[in-house]
């Protein structure tokens, strides 16, 4: 059984990509949204390929539920 579906990632690609096209960027911030713009979108594969593994085994399951992009806990305190 599936709780929950992956997060849309696209709002964040979308916003970087606006960011990107602005005029007088200075070349740091540029690469470092570039590279931050990349890792999201590896990311994206990342999650998708293991959901799709992960869901083609378990998520139809009675015995089993999927949450995906499930946080618990205080992360990073």
């Amino acid at each position: 059984m599936q709780i929950k579906v992956a997060d849309d990632r696209q709002p964040q690609i979308l916003a970087l990509e606006q960011v990107l096209d602005r005029s007088g960027l200075p070349t740091v911030t540029r690469k470092r949204i570039e590279t931050e713009n990349r890792n999201i979108r590896a990311g994206v594969k990342g999650e998708r390929d293991a959901a799709f593994v992960i869901d083609l085994y378990f998520g139809r399951s009675e015995n089993w539920a999927v949450i995906h992009d499930a946080t618990f806990g205080n992360a990073g305190e």
